[in-house]
């Protein structure tokens, strides 16, 4: 797996004066006129989405950090009653629909071209899978709510979708990197060069993360990712795969802590594989 930054200004040569974030707390500071989308409850109320800071009249609702850069559900749960909501917290009205991640590429040309995965949830905020859609558009609505609030921004920046509503915006890319794609990259760089963007065809890939039981983390091996996909004869669909750091470097959902990653061609044979890594990884470390 080549890192985003690598692959952005050492595989495809970016220009070191443009400035292409890789997470959100250089998103944060490099788009200063625009790091208010980071405001969640902004987010909500800019949509008409039900939300605030006291306690609701109505349960169940979700709770989650206003503003959080360290990504991946961190500070997220379910309130069932009239319990007080934490600091630096607000609660939103549970929304119904299919969980979107969308990457745009947008610049003075308007939206260029989108990115979608869909995300099957799991657990406690933890996802089974996520599925590239390369046929996905955008309604009418999420257009609107682009073309209105970010009005004059360069680059590739990512939103999640339940249904029709925006729940978080990053000022940065979401899931591109999979691909592992110079071509693509290629046309990131031209989206924050100003340019217009040429098609790319990609592949069908669906994204695997590998979950264990909170606290349970313990940094996986690459050969024992090999040996799995070996026993279990799924070498073929792995395109790659990233190696969590422990969650002390990064943040994880309620529901679970991240072990890895999978990108792979097949959804059935990587659901076996995870599988497999999974009891290993119970058994042997």
């Amino acid at each position: 797996y080549i890192l985003k930054y690598n692959m952005i200004y050492y595989i495809c040569n970016c220009p070191k004066d443009i400035t292409i974030p890789i997470n959100d707390f250089q998103a944060y500071k490099t788009f200063k006129s625009k790091n208010y989308v980071y405001n969640k409850k902004w987010i909500a109320e800019s949509q008409g989405v039900k939300c605030g800071e006291q306690v609701p009249s109505q349960f169940p609702v979700i709770v989650r950090p206003i503003t959080n850069l360290y990504g991946m559900g961190k500070g997220t749960y379910y309130l069932y009653n009239n319990k007080s909501i934490q600091k630096d917290c607000f609660w939103t009205e549970i929304l119904k629909g299919n969980h979107i991640s969308l990457d745009v590429f947008y610049n003075k040309h308007g939206i260029q071209k989108t990115i979608a995965f869909r995300g099957y949830p799991g657990k406690l905020f933890t996802f089974l899978c996520w599925e590239y859609l390369p046929d996905y558009e955008i309604s009418s609505e999420i257009n609107n709510w682009i073309n209105t609030h970010m009005k004059n921004y360069i680059g590739v920046f990512n939103i999640e979708i339940i249904g029709d509503k925006i729940i978080e915006c990053h000022l940065r890319m979401g899931d591109l990197n999979q691909f592992q794609s110079e071509k693509l990259t290629c046309e990131v760089i031209k989206c924050y060069k100003n340019m217009k963007i040429s098609h790319v065809k990609l592949p069908k890939i669906y994204l695997i993360p590998i979950f264990v039981k909170k606290n349970g983390y313990k940094k996986l091996r690459k050969e024992d990712i090999w040996y799995c996909s070996r026993i279990t004869n799924t070498r073929d669909i792995v395109l790659n795969y990233f190696i969590d750091p422990p969650p002390s470097n990064t943040s994880n959902p309620i529901g679970g802590d991240r072990i890895c990653n999978l990108t792979v061609i097949d959804v059935r044979k990587g659901f076996i594989l995870k599988k497999a890594i999974l009891d290993y990884f119970k058994t042997n470390y």
